[in-house]
């Protein structure tokens, strides 16, 4: 049985590959042909011009500037100018080749080492927003009794969650990262409470929006838990970077691979320590794979990053402890518990702060994801 489960991932993994190449092939491909052509097409108008130069007398040439004794420099002149911004034109499209190679570089060696200094190269590489603060991030201060889903529960939709242990940042550009998440995962079948399956898993499927037969990258919100603390991350489109190779996974800290095994077999019903040490012999001989998925910060939300913190504040200061039904109306808030305790309730700046925001209401399926470390 490993045997198949290594020849499953071995064959999603070099499917994954080869369409990525070849869309990239495709792309610089098409640009080569567009420049080829334009080329076709300049020198085909110029040699046009150069014959009529030659057949034509200089006093009835149709051309002004001929018939001054210049006229054929400047002609010359010219046609240098429009092969010289094609030749700058083919310049740019070898670089912009150039960079698609070096996105998709092999590494010099398959050593820890070489491949996170790899993976920062490529992250450092990417542009940064101009709304991201200069200052450390100030934290949300949520008391302990409360998870920061209940928090957002009726402020924010569709945002993910990244944590310390398996997500790593940028050493030169920190705002950019990537974090582990497992290609595999066991389930227990519904059926039958004795009999499992392991199922691939798409693991930037929620940050992707599908359009026919392509899919295009969506912003999402995220936010990061660091020693128990969260913080307001940005908003970040994720990326497949090259996965973990059996010496980085030996590389890991021990509480890293906890947390991907646990989240491995985490639908997995009557889990004994004997399963855990299963799948981790599975991912130290390879058979089973560690996706990385590199984490691009493309915006930073200043006006929802000072208004959470300072409802988190009045949140904290408040040490809401009982709950009672929601008030009769309050324009902008929801249903959820944390809003509607009649301690601390939101004052009307914070409310239509966050109303005016339209961040609608938290979906039921999202935040599901593992991530990252020191930022």
């Amino acid at each position: 049985p490993f045997r198949v489960v290594d020849m499953v991932i071995e064959i999603q993994t070099e499917r994954r590959k080869v369409t990525e190449a070849m869309n990239a092939r495709d792309a610089v491909v098409q640009r080569l042909v567009d420049a080829y052509e334009s080329i076709h097409e300049k020198t085909a108008l110029i040699e046009h011009l150069q014959k009529q130069i030659q057949q034509e007398p200089r006093g009835d040439s149709p051309f002004p500037f001929k018939t001054g004794p210049g006229g054929e420099k400047l002609e010359a002149s010219r046609a240098k100018d429009g092969i010289s911004g094609l030749e700058n034109a083919i310049k740019r499209l070898r670089e912009e080749r150039e960079l698609l190679k070096e996105r998709r570089l092999v590494p010099i060696s398959d050593e820890p080492l070489d491949m996170v200094k790899m993976r920062n190269a490529i992250l450092a590489t990417l542009p940064l927003p101009k709304e991201v603060p200069e200052d450390t991030l100030s934290p949300l201060s949520i008391p302990a009794t409360f998870t920061l889903q209940e928090f957002l529960s009726s402020i924010l939709a569709n945002y993910r969650l990244f944590y310390a242990l398996t997500t790593l940042w940028c050493l030169d550009r920190e705002e950019h990262g990537y974090f582990y998440a497992p290609v595999f995962k066991c389930s227990t079948n519904p059926r039958v409470a004795t009999a499992h399956r392991w199922t691939p898993v798409d693991v930037i499927a929620r940050m992707n929006k599908p359009t026919g037969r392509t899919f295009f990258l969506r912003d999402e919100t995220c936010f990061y838990n660091k020693d128990g603390t969260w913080y307001y991350a940005g908003i970040y489109k994720a990326f497949l970077m090259d996965n973990l190779n059996v010496k980085e996974w030996a590389e890991l800290p021990t509480e890293t691979a906890q947390a991907i095994v646990k989240d491995t077999i985490s639908a997995r019903k009557n889990t004994s320590p004997q399963n855990v040490y299963e799948v981790t012999q599975l991912y130290a001989a390879g058979a089973l794979k560690v996706a990385c998925v590199g984490l691009q910060c493309v915006g930073f939300n200043n006006a929802m990053y000072k208004a959470l913190l300072e409802q988190a504040n009045k949140f904290a200061l408040s040490k809401w402890k009982t709950i009672s039904p929601a008030p009769p109306a309050i324009v902008g808030l929801g249903t959820g518990s944390i809003w509607n305790s009649t301690i601390g309730v939101p004052t009307p700046d914070i409310v239509d702060a966050l109303g005016n925001m339209n961040l609608g209401r938290q979906g039921t399926d999202m935040n599901e994801n593992i991530p990252l470390g020191k930022r």
